[in-house]
């Protein structure tokens, strides 16, 4: 393993039963870089996400980790090494997972008492990351009585918490408006100058253009393209757009100079003339040129190079040509394949309506060959029904944001913890994590019916541990009780 990478990535696929989730990706991370994921909803990013830090099994491939220990740099895979993938990486999924009863510094506290950190290391941890996060004014506050934006930069300070060198966000700024999108960004370039490398998904594609070192791009699956911003631009779209506007504005005119200098794709919109062009430079020089002679002023000028929206739809489009040639292609070939099934038929009919010519048996042709009909219907049946099947996959299969240090239904009630947390500086030691786990039973644990996942941090501000129990009807014990004497009256 290359000594700046992080992650390799070979050949990994995910399969739900018969529907592929992710199909034989290969890529490799680097340390230090932001790489973004980008694609449409249902592309698989987040479940890409949840494999990298082994949440999710991979149906094939492998996921190899480059990871720092006492005996140096090991390379190793992240479904069969835990504990070191979890001391690397951070996690942040999109719904923020810390309780809102407890305070920001609480918070901090406890999800570094669940990495087993001792005291000292917690308190200075927290007091630069309360610095980083902008929160250090509002360590006290209950998480509850925070704005968005700051909510979401606690949720990340909680999955930094132990200093990781990895951190893994999932649409890190979905649902927060376009001034909390830019402070989100701020924080996460300040996460990254220090040296933390950084996965993320977004839907956010320009956003992605000055923040990420390198971005992939998915569909259905599938890794499409890995590369620079300014290289996938580049790649899919070679065209630049030139809006200019000048005075008095003779533009049918100006049009029709630059159709006679082979300059076709002109078109006016409103006080702008918008021309497309892959040679940029010299449109601009005999644009200038033009203007000068026919006594136009210039106005304004404006070089709208390509976005990653461009590239993104071009992207989506080219692949989905491709697959419906490779549709159209299969069509092509199961189409000669039945012609070919059907000539031999009728070859092999034909034979046997001779032979029984011969022996005086007409009536069993008949019957042979309606016997085949009815057995091909059944098979083409048969074969309808399987493809008409839901290709969606059941609830349980899609799994909700993973915990961040902790084995599922672990972590004890909220009003335990909330007494538990304050006692830090009270002189808990290292082995916080066994204390705070001591003393839960099966009991206190919700029951997985009504939980719906393994996500043990729970809701934002709900305790994945509460005991759902139905009250004690006591009115209706003594009715029971008094029946009984009754009965025993009457005996």
């Amino acid at each position: 393993m290359v000594g700046d990478t992080v992650f390799l990535v070979r050949g990994v696929s995910k399969r739900y039963g018969s529907r592929e989730i992710l199909s034989n990706l290969t890529f490799d991370v680097r340390k230090g870089e932001i790489l973004g994921i980008i694609g449409a909803s249902g592309a698989g990013k987040t479940t890409l996400l949840h494999m990298l830090v082994g949440f999710i099994p991979s149906s094939s491939g492998d996921i190899l980790f480059h990871a720092y220990t006492h005996k140096g740099v090991i390379e190793c895979n992240v479904l069969g090494h835990h504990k070191i993938v979890n001391s690397h990486y951070g996690f942040a999924s999109q719904r923020p997972s810390f309780y809102e009863q407890l305070t920001v510094l609480e918070n901090l506290e406890y999800f570094g008492a669940m990495y087993s950190l001792s005291k000292e290391t917690i308190a200075r941890n927290a007091e630069v990351l309360l610095r980083l996060m902008e929160l250090k004014a509002s360590a006290h506050l209950p998480a509850a009585h925070l704005s968005g934006g700051m909510q979401r930069r606690l949720d990340i300070a909680c999955a930094l918490i132990h200093n990781p060198p990895l951190l893994i966000l999932d649409e890190p700024t979905a649902d927060l408006d376009p001034v909390l999108r830019t402070q989100i960004w701020e924080v996460i370039k300040r996460i990254n100058a220090r040296g933390t490398t950084i996965i993320l998904s977004s839907h956010h594609l320009n956003e992605l253009d000055t923040l990420c070192s390198r971005i992939g791009i998915i569909k259905e699956g599938r890794l499409v393209d890995l590369d620079t911003p300014q290289t996938l631009k580049s790649k899919y779209s070679k065209t630049q757009q030139i809006m200019v506007e000048t005075f008095p504005g003779s533009y049918d005119s100006v049009i029709k100079r630059l159709h006679s200098h082979n300059i076709r794709q002109v078109k006016r919109e409103g006080t702008y003339l918008t021309i497309t062009s892959e040679n940029p430079e010299h449109v601009i020089t005999l644009l200038l040129t033009l203007l000068h002679r026919m006594g136009e002023s210039l106005v304004d000028l404006k070089l709208i190079k390509p976005s990653l929206d461009d590239v993104f739809v071009t992207v989506y489009r080219r692949a989905e040509l491709k697959d419906d040639r490779l549709r159209s292609d299969d069509a092509d070939d199961h189409e000669s394949i039945n012609s070919v099934n059907d000539n031999a038929l009728r070859t092999i009919v034909d034979q046997l309506k001779e032979n029984n010519a011969h022996n005086g048996n007409h009536g069993s042709v008949r019957s042979n060959a309606h016997a085949g009909s009815n057995a091909h219907s059944s098979d083409a049946h048969t074969s309808d029904a399987h493809s008409s099947m839901p290709a969606g996959t059941p609830s349980a299969i899609r799994p909700q944001a993973p915990p961040r240090a902790v084995p599922a239904g672990k972590l004890p009630p909220l009003d335990r913890l909330h007494s538990l947390t304050k006692k830090l500086a009270g002189g808990l030691t290292s082995d916080l994590t066994s204390g705070l786990m001591g003393g839960v039973t099966d009991k206190q644990r919700k029951p997985d019916t009504m939980s719906g996942s393994q996500d043990t941090v729970g809701k934002r501000g709900e305790s994945p541990l509460i005991e759902n129990r139905k009250p004690h009807d006591g009115k209706r014990q003594d009715e029971k009780k008094q029946d009984l004497k009754r009965k025993e009256a009457r005996r």
